[in-house]
């Protein structure tokens, strides 16, 4: 990722390598873009940080929010009983392999999220890549994340594909928005849908064959 490229500039051993970036390739899927129905829905695909979740679920009890939504959890999680007392969770579970979802069963529930949630703080990732944004970039969903410096790039202030927080109280409030407040939170939406088409095709596998291939015949001119 770019970030990891540019992070590299802040170590003087390092500074001097001459680096290429190439992006993580990403088979996109067809899958159509999710919009708001009877209730809001977030999602946090994989492992997604329990600690935080845990912290951000109890800021949203707190506040109270009128409308309807659900926090989606589709992946592995520490324990089958961690989130239970919290009404708006619902954890994925697998009907054939021993609660361990198949894609299939991920891809399944994923297609009705409106909004992914990513929970990496600003000290994470920061020479390394998650893959929770190519999740959504590949699903086709908008996020809602902290500030990072892994995730950041993806979602430029001018081609925004979501919204970034600076704290859990920061996303807890911007989550209980965009609840309460269909008509603001479906026009947003049609916004990060186009950026996403944009984004998407940025960082399509396509796109990483044709970088990869420019590198490899300019290789030698460096």
């Amino acid at each position: 990722s770019e970030h990891i490229q540019k992070e590299l500039n802040n170590y003087k051993e390092l500074k001097s390598l001459n680096t290429s970036v190439i992006p993580m390739p990403v088979i996109m899927k067809n899958m159509s873009f999710a919009v708001i129905k009877r209730k809001t829905i977030f999602g946090i695909i994989g492992y997604g940080l329990p600690g935080a979740l845990l912290k951000l679920l109890n800021l949203l009890d707190r506040k109270c929010i009128s409308g309807d939504y659900e926090i989606r959890l589709i992946g592995m999680q520490p324990s089958t009983t961690l989130f239970e007392k919290y009404s708006k969770v619902i954890v994925s579970r697998s009907s054939v392999n021993n609660n361990n979802l198949t894609r299939s069963e991920m891809e399944s529930d994923i297609k009705d999220v409106n909004i992914q949630i990513i929970l990496y703080p600003n000290n994470s990732y920061k020479l390394s890549q998650s893959l929770s944004i190519f999740e959504a970039l590949r699903y086709n969903k908008p996020i809602i994340h902290l500030n990072n410096p892994c995730i950041n790039p993806y979602n430029d202030l001018k081609n925004p594909i979501g919204l970034k927080c600076q704290t859990l109280e920061g996303m807890a409030n911007t989550i209980k928005k965009l609840v309460e407040n269909k008509n603001y939170t479906s026009n947003l939406l049609k916004i990060f849908e186009k950026n996403l088409a944009n984004v998407r095709n940025q960082y399509s596998i396509n796109t990483s064959i044709a970088r990869l291939k420019f590198i490899y015949k300019n290789i030698n001119k460096s």
